[in-house]
């Protein structure tokens, strides 16, 4: 709870930028995420909720399109942005083939950069089973958050990221690249959810039917 409203409230830009889960099927995730949608549009903060599928990828990067919509009179902004989305799902011209993947997550890194300073209202992005997400949009969220995170208090764009995952699939590199940034440099918070036990849910039957 005081991790979400560090996210949603007065002191955003001041709170880490990010908000991991993680857990087995069933413990909860989606709903929370829900939730969390929820409670943000009720504050006033622009919120989506995207989700990843297993076996059916979305275009590179629409996790991401949300951004343009929040840029406020940056026209030139949003214009590029929406441009390099439409960019990453065309086949590479023949001087991106011979470039290193390096060289490319550089660049897509600094769009994102150029992206996120131009967002001016308070934007929620949530997003469930990231362990689904393409590669590219797997990419870019982690560029974002750290983008986010490296930028001083007042200096930081509105934006919070809050994202469910597991363990598994082609994903996995990417994903522990993204705990241990988050983690190592103190960029976001990474909350492990487990079964209950006895006792914990004997207490959740007794807080719901007290109602």
């Amino acid at each position: 709870e005081e991790l979400l409203d560090g996210l949603l409230g007065k002191d955003a830009t001041t709170a880490p930028p990010a908000l991991l889960l993680t857990g087995q099927p069933g413990m909860g995730l989606s709903h929370f995420l829900r939730k969390v949608k929820v409670r943000a549009q009720t504050r006033g903060v622009h919120a989506y909720l995207e989700r990843g599928f297993r076996g059916r990828s979305s275009p590179p990067g629409n996790y991401l399109r949300c951004l343009s919509a929040h840029m406020g009179d940056a026209s030139e902004a949003r214009s590029r942005w929406d441009a390099f989305l439409s960019r990453l799902g065309k086949p590479r011209r023949a001087l991106q083939v011979h470039s290193s993947e390096g060289e490319r997550r550089l660049r897509r890194a600094a769009e994102v950069a150029l992206a996120a300073q131009a967002v001016k209202e308070p934007l929620l992005l949530a997003i469930d089973d990231l362990q689904f997400c393409d590669e590219i949009s797997l990419g870019l969220t982690i560029d974002l958050i750290r983008f986010l995170a490296e930028r001083d208090g007042g200096k930081r764009p509105p934006i919070g990221i809050v994202a469910s995952f597991r363990e598994e699939g082609a994903s996995i590199p990417l994903l522990r690249e993204l705990v241990d940034d988050l983690l190592g440099a103190a960029r976001g918070e990474l909350i492990a959810l487990r079964p209950l036990g006895l006792q914990e849910t004997m207490e959740l039957y007794r807080s719901h039917t007290a109602r």
